[in-house]
């Protein structure tokens, strides 16, 4: 952390900086905090408050409730998803958020925090009810008796779905024959050991993303910016 004492035409005031790490270009991130002390202060009275202000905005820094404005969304979206792992954020959480990250940062990533304004997120969400948003356009059903076949396997779909780390939920939309995602199904045929071709059948998917996916990628980069 370094302050730095500057004195200008209407008094003096400090900058506050403090280091955080690298940013994804290998630059190091620096946060500042500009304080000026109140009228009429002593010089210990300022400076054991320029003290309790300097470590006040190294603790927020470090425990992430603190954005540098001259960080890209995608930058800091990093720095929020590692403090979430850390604090004990869910693996399948963080698995959905970098999903929806491959649609956002696309479209906001590259712009500071302080450059995102209210328009750029109603375009983004605007672009995600067009048809043909989806980058995998393909959806996978199950052609057999999926729940038959892992009953002769002796394999309780729970038990099948942690060991090809699908949710459980997920597992039984297969077994109901309703459609998966492409990766979901590769995923599933993998940890049978069966040929994808053999267990589900392929269609082209060109239908807009529902409202609650739209939704979750708000609540993300609401998440995010707040």
């Amino acid at each position: 952390m370094n302050i730095r004492k500057i004195e200008g035409k209407t008094g003096t005031s400090y900058k506050i900086t403090v280091s955080d790490g690298r940013g994804l270009d290998g630059k190091q991130i620096r946060h500042y905090l500009t304080w000026t002390p109140d009228p009429g202060m002593t010089e210990l009275r300022t400076k054991k408050a320029l003290q309790t202000v300097a470590a006040d905005f190294e603790r927020k820094i470090a425990q992430g409730y603190v954005a540098d404005d001259h960080q890209t969304f995608e930058e800091y979206t990093e720095y929020v998803l590692s403090l979430k792992t850390r604090t004990g954020a869910k693996y399948r959480t963080i698995e959905r958020y970098r999903q929806l990250l491959e649609r956002i940062n696309p479209a906001i990533g590259y712009m500071k925090l302080s450059d995102i304004r209210p328009q750029n997120l109603n375009a983004f969400y605007a672009e995600l009810s067009q048809e043909g948003i989806r980058a995998n356009g393909t959806k996978a059903t199950a052609k057999v008796d999926i729940a038959d076949l892992l009953k002769k396997r002796n394999i309780h779909y729970s038990s099948f779905a942690e060991q090809a780390n699908i949710a459980p939920s997920t597992v039984r939309k297969i077994m109901l024959r309703e459609a998966v995602t492409t990766s979901t199904a590769e995923k599933f045929s993998a940890a049978l050991q069966i040929d994808c071709k053999k267990l589900f059948t392929f269609e082209n998917d060109a239908s807009p993303l529902s409202n609650k996916t739209i939704l979750e990628h708000h609540r993300l980069i609401s998440t995010v910016l707040a």
